[in-house]
């Protein structure tokens, strides 16, 4: 079974500029990365990254895509200000393994406050990718060589996933 990443997010423009590079390095190692957003709109820049898109609702009702879930991203900002994003982190931190990675400038209120902060420095093919990913979702920022989460991991190191810890 592929190792998988379920990523909540409000809209592709958010996970592209906030996680982008680090989703495409999973992706191009293997990984099933799939982003459940809020928002419908163009798919296309985070295919470009290789991961699928899906509604959010389905990661939030359908037990099969929620459950066994090697590791689960979100953008703080949905999970703030949405109660089922927040219950779903908070499950993915007590069942199993519970990985859990945040980008945005807090952690959720309400979650487990054990995290620290770490970094992906993008290779080059990742910083192209997202490049064109971002050109894509119509996002005029430049495209930074780090992206910075913040972690919450259990048993396997965040080093596993490209992510070094900052401090």
């Amino acid at each position: 079974m592929r190792p998988r990443v379920d990523v909540l997010a409000a809209d592709a423009a958010d996970v592209v500029n906030s996680a982008g590079g680090w989703l495409f390095e999973r992706a191009w190692a293997g990984w099933q990365v799939t982003v459940f957003l809020a928002e419908h709109g163009d798919a296309r820049p985070l295919r470009i990254l290789g991961a699928r898109v899906a509604p959010l609702e389905s990661a939030l009702t359908r037990p099969q895509l929620v459950h066994k879930t090697f590791l689960v991203a979100a953008a703080a900002e949905l999970a703030g200000s949405h109660h089922h994003v927040r219950a779903r982190l908070d499950r993915a931190l007590k069942d199993g393994d519970g990985h859990v990675i945040v980008w945005g400038d807090t952690w959720p209120v309400g979650l487990d406050r054990r995290v620290e902060k770490y970094q992906h420095r993008l290779s080059p093919a990742a910083l192209a990718f997202k490049a064109h990913a971002l050109q894509a979702a119509s996002v005029n920022e430049p495209v930074i060589e780090t992206e910075q989460f913040r972690c919450r991991m259990k048993s396997v190191g965040a080093s596993d996933w490209d992510l070094s810890r900052i401090g």
